[in-house]
């Protein structure tokens, strides 16, 4: 039965090895010069989900990783590298962690879903700290927030809806796995936007200092010279 958990699948191809080893013990002269081994598609799609689940953890401890590296060498700050993190993680432990309470098992298409989504939600983290960080130069920590609001908080919803039309495509599949991905894909998108625009600039307000500092001021007089053609 394809419904089955990796574990019941891997515990039922044992038992088949060990009847196998038994029997060709027992009548030696069966015995041809390799020994017989289970095979086929129920084989493989266990060790196939099985290895998935694995490289997904991986994947998601790299991700977090490379996105701590390169937001902090980008922005040049740990303490931006560190905020970065949490708008994408939140969706992606809000969704899996439903689906733990719910009892639902993981296949193919949900064990995917965590370096995806956070693939697709740092791209719009990084337009709202850089929209931010510009504003910051010369304006307090509540108008940057709303200077960036007002311009990549509106791409920011119009980018993830548009990824929630394309992936909800997948949901008429009769793959059922592919239907699970576009799906909660979708959801976990829904909930990158809530990341982005809630929890990011709570953050950003706590942790941003209120003052500007005398460098960043006459960037800011410079930036805006340039702008004027001075």
């Amino acid at each position: 039965m394809e419904q089955q958990s990796a574990e019941d699948k891997t515990a039922q191809i044992a038992c088949i090895r060990s009847c196998v080893r038994e029997f060709f013990d027992r009548h030696p002269e069966h015995t041809q010069t390799s020994r017989p081994e289970a095979s086929g598609m129920f084989v493989l799609l266990a060790e196939l989900i099985r290895s998935l689940l694995s490289d997904q953890l991986i994947s998601f401890a790299v991700a977090c990783g490379g996105i701590l590296t390169c937001m902090t060498i980008a922005f040049r700050s740990i303490r931006i590298g560190l905020i970065s993190l949490f708008p994408n993680i939140f969706p992606v432990a809000i969704v899996m962690g439903a689906l733990g309470w719910a009892g639902e098992p993981v296949n193919i298409g949900t064990a995917m879903i965590t370096s995806v989504s956070m693939g697709l939600t740092v791209d719009s983290t990084i337009h709202y700290i850089t929209a931010f960080e510009r504003a910051r130069k010369s304006h307090s920590v509540t108008e940057a927030l709303q200077h960036a609001h007002a311009g990549a908080g509106r791409a920011v919803v119009l980018s993830h809806l548009a990824l929630v039309a394309g992936f909800l495509v997948l949901t008429a599949s009769r793959f059922i796995p592919l239907v699970y991905f576009g799906a909660l894909l979708s959801v976990s998108l829904i909930g990158g936007i809530f990341g982005d625009l809630v929890l990011l600039p709570l953050l950003l307000r706590l942790v941003t200092p209120e003052t500007v500092s005398t460098s960043e001021t006459t960037t800011s007089q410079h930036d805006v010279a340039a702008d004027n053609g001075e």
